[in-house]
């Protein structure tokens, strides 16, 4: 990644808190143009990072670059209003006395388009034509957000910081906002990054995901590959669904309560596979190797709880046109292979 390519680079940040370190030498890019999610557990560092790049927390020791300006590091720090970063807050903090458009004209007097027209711009790039004149207690969740997106917008910043951006919806809401959203980011051009624990949200809304644990960055990949092949066994636990086996490698295959998957790179041993719910592959047979415990069944897919003949019991995800039940044979069409290692994130 060139620096023509990246907006914001932070090198080796550090971040403490009494004593408490929140973010442990931490290194991350945001490339041009994309959107990034920054995704791990409570307490990971993931909304300290984003504040350090918004410039409401100082680092303690590393650089963070913003479009090829270093705004802090030992010897410089450049002040939150003036990195050209435009942010989201989680409560949205639209100003209750002022209308839409007056909320998004805040911050526009140095603009290089008169505020109206660039106003106008604004409420149609993120479908609020109309409701200029309206105040924020008149909109709903999804319009209150979309306000909000607009106001960073607007002054045509660097950078978009989103902190938690759909954390107060309710959950009818959030697949249609998320799409809402990432189309207005796409047509805005907007570089993005935005902050959340939830799982869905970030494969769905991201180009590409970096997973945090303990203040460092675990994987940073398209969503694609950080499901399909995450790089360690903390990762695959942490996104998605995930079974875990017990294996042992020889002569480059692992072998499992499911069969085999390729393993070349792993000396002969014991391992752990992981199978995804939807690569357990189910036929139903007589005399197969594993018992059907529960369904749960969702009308466009089921969930299937399965109890192999070690003990194991692991989860299967078919399609909805099939009721499987007794004793089936149990596959792994797929599977990634890890050491052996019991930690896990929650």
């Amino acid at each position: 990644m060139t620096g023509l390519d990246t907006v914001v680079r932070l090198s080796g940040v550090v971040r403490d808190y009494g004593g408490v370190r929140a973010i442990d030498r931490l290194d991350l890019a945001a490339r041009r143009g994309e959107v990034l999610a920054l995704l791990g557990p409570s307490g990971c560092g993931k909304t300290t990072t984003l504040r350090v790049i918004a410039g409401f927390e100082r680092p303690d020791a590393g650089e963070v670059e913003v479009s090829g300006v270093v705004v802090a590091s030992g010897k410089s720090f450049v002040q939150p209003e003036k990195r050209r970063i435009g942010m989201v807050f989680q409560d949205y903090a639209l100003f209750p006395h002022l209308t839409v458009a007056r909320n998004i004209a805040y911050g526009l007097g140095g603009s290089g388009k008169p505020p109206a027209a660039r106003v106008r711009e604004v409420l149609a790039l993120t479908r609020l034509e109309g409701l200029g004149e309206r105040m924020p207690h008149e909109l709903s969740g999804g319009q209150q957000q979309r306000v909000a997106l607009a106001r960073a917008i607007a002054p045509g910043p660097d950078l978009i910081l989103l902190d938690e951006p759909f954390s107060n919806l309710d959950a009818a809401l959030r697949t249609r906002v998320r799409r809402e959203m990432r189309a207005i980011l796409s047509e805005a051009g907007a570089t993005t990054v935005f902050v959340t624990h939830d799982q869905e949200e970030a494969l769905s809304l991201a180009d590409r995901v970096a997973v945090i644990f303990d203040g460092r960055v675990a994987q940073v990949a398209s969503p694609e590959t950080l499901y399909q092949n995450p790089a360690s066994r903390e990762v695959a636990a942490f996104v998605g669904e995930a079974n875990f086996l017990p294996g042992t490698v020889s002569g480059g295959m692992a072998r499992c309560a499911l069969g085999g998957v390729p393993a070349h790179e792993y000396p002969d041993g014991p391992v752990e596979v992981m199978v995804r719910p939807e690569d357990v592959s189910l036929d139903a047979e007589r005399g197969g190797n594993a018992k059907v415990v529960e369904r749960e069944f969702f009308g466009y897919g089921q969930f299937i709880r399965l109890k192999l003949d070690d003990g194991a019991e692991i989860t299967a995800r078919t399609n909805g046109d099939r009721g499987l039940e007794g004793r089936v044979r149990a596959g792994a069409e797929r599977g990634v292979v890890f050491p052996e290692n019991p930690r896990t994130y929650e």
